[in-house]
């Protein structure tokens, strides 16, 4: 037997989105029974009990395809359900935390040395010269982008991808509380 590393964080990053989802919007498959036009307007249901499915019968060959089923999940709600309703901002939610959640694995996967293709450990996992993040270069990328006008060029959707990995690393900079409570240990 042959084993899949990639299975195992799958497994775990699917039960991370699924604490983020408390009300169970996303959880089993719609109801055709309570919302008969349903299939009217999502021609490929997706939820979290199909991607569990998928996950135990390994049909996830890759990273992407597990994020390209969690994509699915929101924009099949999106899509179906007017913006000012419980399931739209329920959707909206989620791709926002489970989006979070989801750069974060993808960064460690590839920190650790999976190949997020294949499913399996690299033989040499990568190395990284500098792991450490410099609060300040941080800071000044982010005024500078902002205040581009390379960004003013640029669609909106690279945009968002650009501010996003910005986001991410700022969330591993230990700010001033946490710098004096390590220091003080």
């Amino acid at each position: 037997m042959r084993l899949h590393p990639l299975q195992i964080m799958l497994a775990e990053l699917l039960d991370q989105l699924q604490e983020k989802d408390t009300a169970n919007i996303f959880a089993e498959p719609v109801d055709l029974n309570e919302v008969p036009d349903y299939l009217d307007f999502i021609t490929h249901p997706m939820d979290f009990s199909t991607m569990r499915r998928k996950l135990n019968h390994h049909e996830y060959g890759n990273f992407s395809d597990f994020e390209g089923d969690f994509n699915l999940i929101v924009k099949n709600c999106m899509t179906y359900n007017a913006k000012d309703t419980f399931y739209y901002r329920g959707a909206l939610k989620m791709r926002d935390q489970g989006g979070a959640i989801i750069r974060q694995a993808r960064r460690h996967a590839e920190l650790v040395g999976y190949d997020l293709n294949t499913g399996i450990h690299l033989k040499v996992a990568p190395q990284y010269v500098n792991d450490v993040i410099d609060e300040d270069k941080v800071t000044e990328d982010m005024d500078a982008f902002l205040n581009s006008e390379e960004r003013e060029s640029l669609p909106l959707e690279e945009q968002l991808q650009r501010l996003l990995e910005m986001l991410d690393k700022t969330v591993n900079i230990k700010h001033g509380g946490a710098r004096t409570k390590q220091a003080s240990t």
